[in-house]
């Protein structure tokens, strides 16, 4: 009895080991993903900010979000919610990823990507 107790206990940690080794390797290949699509573009300097947005919005709408870009995503309950905010982050991550480190800091205070993007078209249209 004891034998078939560590028998299923080890088969129930190797099950869980390989739900995080999956995750993990996910991440790493979202992150991947991430780089290579920021690497692609040059960065936003402030001097190139059309050419920047047009191939950004290629790629938001390439990465299914546009809509939170435009700030159109519709949030009816909490499951929505968590997604939300996941495709935000992404946004928010692919974007620092393709500004330079002075463009930054006017967007230490946004709290949402939207409001990041809107304050990019504002002080660069």
């Amino acid at each position: 009895m004891a034998v078939e107790t560590n028998v299923a206990s080890f088969i129930d940690r190797n099950e869980v080991n390989k739900s995080i080794n999956r995750f993990v390797i996910d991440e790493v290949v979202a992150c991947i993903n991430q780089n290579e699509v920021s690497g692609s573009i040059k960065k936003f300097t402030r001097s190139n900010f059309h050419i920047w947005k047009f191939q950004m919005m290629i790629i938001f709408q390439s990465k299914e979000l546009l809509d939170i870009v435009e700030g159109t995503k519709m949030i009816e309950n909490a499951y929505d919610q968590r997604i939300w905010r996941k495709h935000d982050n992404d946004a928010m991550m692919l974007t620092i990823n393709a500004i330079d480190k002075k463009a930054m800091a006017s967007f230490f205070k946004c709290k949402t990507f939207a409001a990041m993007w809107q304050r990019l078209s504002i002080v660069h249209e």
